[in-house]
C-alpha cells in the first residue's frame, strides 16, 4: 500500500477477519482538509469506530 491508497473495513461482531469494504487512491494534493468518515457494514447491525493513535500533522516541504 503507498501513501496515497486508502482502504475501508468493517469487522462484523468484533470478531474474525477485518473485511475490505472499499480501496481507492486520494487525489493529488491540493487545498487539503480532513475529513473522517465511518460508515459500511452490515445494515442491521450497530456499528461503532475506535480510533487510536490519530494524530494531524502540518507536513513541510
Amino acid at each position: 500500500m503507498s501513501g496515497n491508497a486508502w482502504t475501508a473495513q468493517f469487522r462484523a461482531d468484533n470478531k474474525g477477519d477485518y473485511q475490505t469494504a472499499a480501496t481507492g487512491e486520494l487525489p493529488a494534493p491540493m487545498h487539503d482538509e480532513v475529513s473522517l468518515q465511518c460508515y459500511h457494514g452490515p445494515a442491521d447491525a450497530e456499528h461503532w469506530i475506535r480510533f487510536d493513535d490519530f494524530r494531524v500533522l502540518r507536513l513541510t516541504e
